[in-house]
C-alpha cells in the first residue's frame, strides 16, 4: 500500500488530524450556539406563529448535536491515536465512512437542484476530499497496529 504520509509517522499523522477536528468542532460549536441563541431570542421577542422559525430552530439543534458527536468522535480517534487503540480507529473510521457517505449524497442532491451556490457545491467537495485522505490516513495506521510495525518515533 502506498504510505498516505510520506514515510512520516502515521500516528504522529493521526493525532494531528485529530486535534485540528477538535480544534475545528470548538468553533463550530461555538457558532452554533449563537445561532440557537439569536434564533432563540428572535422567536421571544416576535412571538412568532411562523412555522419557518420552528423548523430553522430545528435545524440548528440537530446541527449542534452532530457538531457534538463529531467532536466526540475527532476526541475517540485522538485517544485512539495516543493509546494505539485499533478498536477506537476502527469506530471512528466507519461513523466518517458513514459522514462522507451522507455528504456526497447530499452533495448530489443540491448540486442537481440548481440552487446551490457554486462555492458550497466547492466546500462540500473539499470535505469530502480532505475526509477521505483522513480515512487513508487511519486505515493505514490501523494497518500498522494490526502488523505490529508501530513505531514512536517523531509523536506529537
Amino acid at each position: 500500500m502506498v504510505h498516505p504520509c510520506c514515510g512520516n509517522s502515521l500516528q504522529r499523522a493521526v493525532k494531528i488530524m485529530a486535534i485540528v477536528d477538535i480544534v475545528l468542532g470548538a468553533i463550530s460549536l461555538i457558532l452554533w450556539i449563537v445561532a440557537l441563541v439569536s434564533a432563540i431570542s428572535y422567536l421571544a421577542s416576535k412571538n412568532q406563529q411562523d412555522n419557518s422559525w420552528f423548523v430553522a430552530l430545528a435545524v440548528i439543534i440537530i446541527r449542534l448535536l452532530i457538531t457534538i458527536l463529531d467532536i466526540i468522535m475527532a476526541v475517540l480517534l485522538l485517544k485512539g491515536a495516543e493509546r494505539n487503540d485499533y478498536s477506537r480507529c476502527g469506530t471512528w473510521r466507519m461513523y466518517t465512512c458513514i459522514v462522507v457517505a451522507i455528504k456526497i449524497i447530499v452533495l448530489i442532491i443540491n448540486a442537481s437542484s440548481g440552487h446551490v451556490v457554486a462555492a458550497n457545491i466547492l466546500l462540500a467537495i473539499l470535505f469530502i476530499l480532505y475526509r477521505i485522505y483522513m480515512i487513508w490516513v487511519v486505515h493505514a495506521f490501523m494497518e500498522e497496529l494490526k502488523s505490529g510495525t508501530n513505531t514512536r518515533i517523531g509523536e506529537v
